[in-house]
């Protein structure tokens, strides 16, 4: 009929409106990175493996006709706890004491206290940099897993009130990292974390993303190194202190994660859980 003809109009009118809003664009941006987590945790069987040694493994994807590629490191961290694991990214002066940067600890940005921009060391395989990425968190308390999704390019609102993507300055404007990371404890009653990274890096020609992706396997007793290192520096005094503080209840959030891990079974290098945990 006319009627419904003039309904379905009307509707898809109103979906194609709802489809332009920010708070919609915002929504079903966040549902992907989450949905993203599920590749980090099981991969998606296009990458090579290019380490595989005690307590970790890489693998590391370079599609043809791309400037990017992507980067998976899976590393058992023994018997450090969620918050020793998560301090050295949580207590960013800690990790910068000589940086006199007001941009080098975390900032909320004002719309959920789990988004926020932070000063982060970027691997490149090949190198480091230092970028500027927004990160949001989730606190996952049913299968018990805490997770960050990172990213160097995002929408900030200008003086003007207009929004508009951000930028790193110089060259590394031109380098553009999404990344994925879960931190999981091993659940069941058994001490210790895994780590999980899937970590998508635009290095802005092919020739640059083949330069950085041939690092891969020489790369990956570094990453592996720096990590270690860094979950170690959790158990400092300075660092412990902070913990037990806990000025701001994240590492109270951190303990109810673990209190979850406890009631299913646990996980390791070679028995991480399916897609049922996220």
């Amino acid at each position: 009929s006319l009627l419904s003809q003039s309904e379905a109009a009307e509707a898809r009118a109103a979906i194609a409106r709802m489809q332009e809003n920010m708070l919609y664009k915002d929504v079903l941006q966040r549902a992907g990175q989450y949905q993203g987590l599920t590749r980090a945790l099981l991969g998606d069987g296009r990458a090579t493996l290019c380490y595989d040694g005690p307590g970790a493994q890489l693998w590391v994807y370079t599609p043809p006709g791309v400037s990017w590629f992507e980067y998976r490191l899976v590393c058992d961290l023994g018997t450090a706890s969620l918050a020793q694991c998560c301090a050295h990214c949580f207590e960013a002066d800690l990790e910068r004491p000589n940086c006199t940067n007001k941009t080098s600890s975390p900032k909320a940005k004002g719309v959920h206290p789990s988004l926020f921009t932070a000063p982060t060391s970027v691997s490149l395989l090949c190198m480091r940099i230092d970028m500027v990425l927004e990160r949001f968190r989730w606190y996952n308390n049913e299968y018990g897993f805490y997770a960050e999704s990172s990213r160097s390019v995002y929408p900030i609102r200008g003086k003007d009130g207009e929004l508009k993507q951000s930028t790193n300055p110089s060259w590394k404007g031109k380098v553009v990292v999404h990344s994925q990371h879960i931190w999981m404890p091993r659940g069941g009653g058994a001490p210790g974390t895994m780590s999980l990274q899937l970590v998508r890096i635009d290095a802005g020609s092919r020739a640059a993303r083949w330069t950085m992706s041939s690092f891969g396997k020489r790369a990956a007793k570094g990453l592996i190194e720096e990590i270690q290192s860094a979950v170690a520096r959790g158990a400092e005094p300075a660092y412990a202190e902070r913990i037990a503080n806990d000025k701001l209840g994240f590492y109270s959030q951190l303990a109810k994660v673990e209190a979850a891990a406890a009631k299913r079974a646990t996980v390791s290098l070679n028995s991480l859980p399916g897609e049922e945990a996220v």
